[in-house]
Parts: structure tokens; C-alpha cells; sequence
């Protein structure tokens, strides 16, 4: 689950503190599998919450966003003139030294 942090309930619906017989619900947080959109059991009088009356529950807002991807790995220098290539690639003067 991802927990509680980065997520608050939504406006106008504070969590109550309800819990589940399982002590699901009383706070943001993803309850039952992992990725789940966290969740709490809110007040009645919460907007657009779901279920029975003293049971009502709404998904949480997200703080904040996620890290971006990570950067795709540095290839070197592709047209063949890198100063650190080996294999096929001649090496720089700098590096022929030791050839001579």
C-alpha cells in the first residue's frame, strides 16, 4: 500500500476515525491491495461519498506527485569519436602512451 503520507481527504470530508472489523478506513490510506487509491470512512454529511449511512467512505486527494522516471542511461557518444571508447574504436592520443 502506498500509506498515508502525501494524502489528505477530500474537502468537505474529513475522515471520521470509523474503522472496519478488519481496522480498515480510519484514515488515508490504500486498505486492501497494493496500488490502491488510498481511502477513509468519512462523516455522513460528506459530498459524494459512498455506501450505507454510517459507513461512508471517499477516496483521498494526493499531496504530492510522484518522482519523474529516471533519466535513460548515458550511451557515450555514438558517431565513434569518444575519448574513452575501447574494442574497435581507436583510443584518444592521450591513452596511445602506453602503445608506444
Amino acid at each position: 500500500y502506498l500509506g498515508p503520507e502525501g494524502w489528505e481527504p477530500a474537502a468537505g470530508c474529513a475522515c471520521s476515525g470509523r474503522e472496519s472489523v478488519h481496522g480498515f478506513g480510519g484514515f488515508c490510506r490504500g486498505w486492501e491491495f497494493v496500488g490502491q487509491t488510498p481511502w477513509c470512512y468519512t462523516n455522513n454529511d460528506c459530498p459524494d461519498a459512498t455506501g450505507p449511512e454510517g459507513a461512508k467512505y471517499k477516496d483521498c486527494i494526493q499531496l504530492a506527485q510522484p518522482p519523474p522516471p529516471p533519466s535513460p542511461p548515458c550511451r557515450g557518444d555514438e558517431g565513434g569519436t569518444s575519448r574513452h571508447a575501447i574494442g574497435s574504436r581507436s583510443l584518444s592520443p592521450v591513452h596511445q602512451s602506453w602503445r608506444e
